[in-house]
């Protein structure tokens, strides 16, 4: 009994140094790929978003960090960047059920734009109630209200002004609102079926959108993005099959929500990402 549990503990030891072996050997390959994209640029694009943000604002102003990065989530974000260089765009709202922006700490602004050339924050809505669908006189004050409540606490370097609106919806007088005065929106991102209209667009110029990865509005002079990968909708054992069907897309978008954020699935996406070489960057990169 003892020779045998002698044997066991040798296997378990081996098993553990080669485990260790192959995750350095891992970790290795997937910084030369990203050094290899920082150095070189590459001609594919991935672009990473989550909607529906407020949890963490709602977090940082009960808990009153030290950091930013106390926070789980962020700090899971943070990680993902560090190990891939994975840059992320979070659309808000101000204001969710019992939860709002209003209050949230602005001692934290100077740290956010430490990092806001990986992070940055949009608008998503002014709540879940709202409807921009249809025509609303009130939707730039409620954009301005969101945005100056963000740029306080996360600061202006931190803010994106290419979006995903929830459910997708806006009408053209609404976007005629918004950029009436100033451009608050030059771009919108998709859905990521072509059975979902997105914003205001017809068939045909939806159609173009998801065939073309884009859509340049002349009217109104704004971009529109097709979103490849709606990561919630893909269960963990079908995600690897899904992600391989990618593998000859230019552009890589994918979206997913805060409140069904799944780290594990996400981190295999960052993984694909680096291994196919895409470079991480925003989409108003794409303009021209």
């Amino acid at each position: 009994m003892k020779k045998r549990n002698k044997v066991l503990a040798l296997i378990l030891l081996i098993s553990v140094f080669l485990l260790f072996l192959y995750n350095d050997y891992s970790n290795k390959l997937i910084k030369d790929r990203k050094e290899y994209v920082m150095t070189n640029g590459s001609t594919k694009f991935a672009h990473i978003s989550i909607d529906d943000v407020i949890n963490i604002f709602d977090d940082l102003k009960k808990n009153q960090y030290e950091s930013i990065f106390e926070n789980k989530f962020l700090s899971k974000l943070s990680d993902m960047h560090n190990k891939y260089g994975t840059k992320f765009s979070l659309f808000v709202f101000y204001e969710f059920n019992d939860k709002s922006l209003n209050g949230t700490p602005t001692k934290y602004k100077d740290e956010f734009i430490k990092n806001a050339d990986w992070l940055k924050f949009g608008f998503h809505a002014y709540s879940n109630e709202s409807k921009y669908e249809y025509d609303y006189d009130n939707i730039e004050n409620e954009y301005l209200k969101t945005i100056e409540i963000l740029k306080s606490i996360v600061g202006e370097e931190s803010i994106t002004n290419i979006v995903r609106l929830d459910r997708f919806v806006l009408s053209e007088n609404n976007l005629e609102k918004l950029n009436s005065n100033e451009i608050l929106i030059n771009g919108l991102l998709g859905a990521d079926t072509d059975n979902r209209p997105d914003y205001y667009l017809e068939e045909e110029e939806n159609r173009i959108l998801f065939s073309d990865d884009y859509y340049y509005d002349d009217d109104t002079n704004v971009f529109f993005y097709n979103t490849d990968l709606r990561l919630e909708n893909v269960p963990l054992l079908k995600l690897n099959k899904q992600l391989e069907s990618y593998e000859n897309d230019k552009n890589f978008i994918v979206f997913t929500h805060e409140w069904n954020f799944n780290f594990y699935k996400m981190n295999r996406v960052c993984d694909w990402i680096n291994k196919h070489y895409y470079k991480y960057e925003y989409p108003k990169l794409m303009e021209g």
